[in-house]
């Protein structure tokens, strides 16, 4: 079937839809009959590319049942470190979630009308199904290879449950879904714990005792716990796209050589109230060669269990920033790469450990650590320093925490 892409204006939009107005400029919308279930928002400046790739986009749309599909600009990944490559502002979706804004919005630009849009769906526990595409990336995820016995996804929690409750329904929808999925609780365990546990029983779910340790205490834990061969990470406020762990598996297995990698993150911003693509080096261990920076998300990653064994894992005396050292310490022993895809949907949000007074980005106490760390590791790099007399080696709490199940 043929769609037919109208460029339309606000009053445009009004006089085929809807009653109030939405929008301000102009902007592209899907038409085709009364009855059309979805629609498509597309920024002026991709109008003219997009519309001759419509009907690819609309078959991989419904090839895949997908509820909403982020559509990307295609754009060449950076060499060194991450980059905030672009505000989201196409996307295709089902058209109940642009009548569900309606009815308690009326965003005023289409920067605003992808994020109310997506943030509908990212909010929802009903697994919708969600992918985020470059327009010049519309092919089927390959389903060749399974590993999903072979992958741990470890998920720390403290916070929201509803967050986690998100988070492991879109896991039990994704294309050939982890086997071993182990949450932690890093808090006090109440009713409503044990509630979601009964509910999403395929799932082990451990206490740690003492509580608000952070999340480093149980990932080292399940590091250590594991049985398969690969271990895999995952923020619990955040959300895995459909085709994640499918995307993983491939690469595992096409790429034996690689011991860690992460992927491209698709950023729901809920601070500014927009979607940002930002993307990562493919080389990895090539951009730490030439300087200490930013050039993998570490919840996007998975890793061979032995190679982060033998890294040392963690270390485990402060609630944050652990990622950045083990990163930094890693590049000595393992070959780390990201997958040139967008595959992880992270959720920036006020009160998490990025954004919370007193351990957000830029606080003092992260940017002495950022400058310790990247010090010591060129002079690790030059000859001048050893990795063990460093501040980049592991430092574990004098305590020995207690994990019980649930």
């Amino acid at each position: 079937m043929n769609y037919k892409l109208v460029q339309t204006t606000l009053n445009d939009l009004t006089n085929m839809f809807y009653e109030k107005q939405i929008l301000e400029g102009n902007y592209v919308f899907i038409i085709q009959e009364q009855n059309v279930d979805f629609c498509i928002v597309i920024s002026v400046t991709s109008f003219s590319f997009i519309s001759q790739k419509i009907n690819n986009i609309i078959k991989f749309f419904e090839d895949q049942q997908l509820d909403y599909l982020f559509l990307i600009e295609p754009k060449l990944p950076p060499k060194d470190s991450a980059r905030n490559d672009e505000i989201v502002t196409n996307a295709i979706f089902k058209k109940e979630y642009l009548d569900e804004i309606i009815k308690y919005d009326q965003p005023s630009s289409i920067e605003k009308l992808c994020y109310l849009s997506a943030k509908s769906i990212i909010d929802k526990k009903n697994e919708p199904n969600i992918m985020a595409r470059s327009y010049e990336d519309l092919s089927c995820p390959n389903s060749s290879y399974n590993l999903s016995r072979e992958f741990t996804v470890i998920i720390p929690h403290q916070g929201d449950l509803n967050y986690l409750d998100i988070c492991l329904s879109q896991m039990h929808n994704s294309m050939k879904t982890p086997k071993n999925i182990w949450v932690y609780f890093d808090e006090e365990i109440r009713e409503e714990h044990i509630s979601l546990a009964s509910q999403k029983f395929s799932y082990v779910y451990r206490a740690v005792k003492p509580f608000n340790l952070g999340p480093y205490v149980a990932r080292n834990h399940g590091c250590q716990e594991a049985n398969s061969q690969y271990l895999c990470f995952q923020d619990s406020d955040d959300i895995p796209t459909k085709d994640r762990f499918i995307e993983l598996y491939n690469y595992a297995v096409q790429n034996p050589f690689v011991e860690m990698a992460g992927c491209h993150e698709l950023r729901i911003d809920e601070i500014q109230k927009k979607i940002i693509a930002i993307r990562f080096p493919i080389e990895v261990t090539k951009a730490l060669c030439k300087k200490a920076s930013h050039p993998l998300f570490f919840p996007t990653s998975f890793v061979k269990r032995n190679s982060i064994l033998k890294a040392g894992g963690f270390s485990t005396v402060r609630r944050f920033a652990s990622d950045s050292q083990f990163l930094l310490r890693a590049y000595f022993s393992m070959n780390i790469r990201n997958i040139d895809k967008f595959l992880y949907i992270r959720r920036k949000r006020q009160g998490s450990l990025t954004t919370s007074e007193e351990t957000r980005l830029g606080s003092e106490e992260r940017l002495n650590l950022d400058k310790l760390w990247k010090s010591d590791f060129e002079k690790i790099k030059s000859g001048e320093l050893s990795l063990s007399n460093s501040s980049l080696e592991v430092e574990l709490l004098d305590i020995k925490p207690i994990f019980h199940l649930i």
